[in-house]
């Protein structure tokens, strides 16, 4: 077994054992993709502010706080609970747009089907 496996198999062990957090370009891209997520959001807050505004505010201090921790198990757990997040949020975005989609589709009243 190589060295990436044994790291592979293991990876919060390992982390632990090298008393290092996530590598900064990892939380970098993260943190990007979360930006990029943002902009998706159109529509406004009740407030008229953007939610998109919101997100991207929440999680810079969110990012910034993070910084702050150096328990580099902890920086490791912030990372992939972030991941999940994202990866949740994305997958419900996408299942609402397509609901909302075929809503439209189905009550459109020039529709040729008619």
């Amino acid at each position: 077994m190589g060295i990436i496996e044994k790291i592979i198999e293991k990876p919060v062990e390992n982390l632990i054992r090298s008393n290092q957090g996530p590598p900064r370009r990892e939380v970098l891209l993260l943190y990007h993709e979360y930006m990029k997520f943002a902009n998706w959001l159109t529509w406004n807050h009740t407030d008229g502010t953007p939610w998109s505004k919101i997100i991207k505010t929440s999680i810079r201090v969110e990012f910034e706080a993070a910084e702050e921790e150096k328990d580099p198990f902890l920086q490791a757990q912030l990372l992939l609970t972030w991941r999940e997040a994202l990866d949740e949020l994305k997958k419900k975005y996408v299942s609402t747009q397509h609901s909302f989609v075929q809503r439209i589709h189905n009550e459109r009243t020039d529709s040729k089907n008619s």
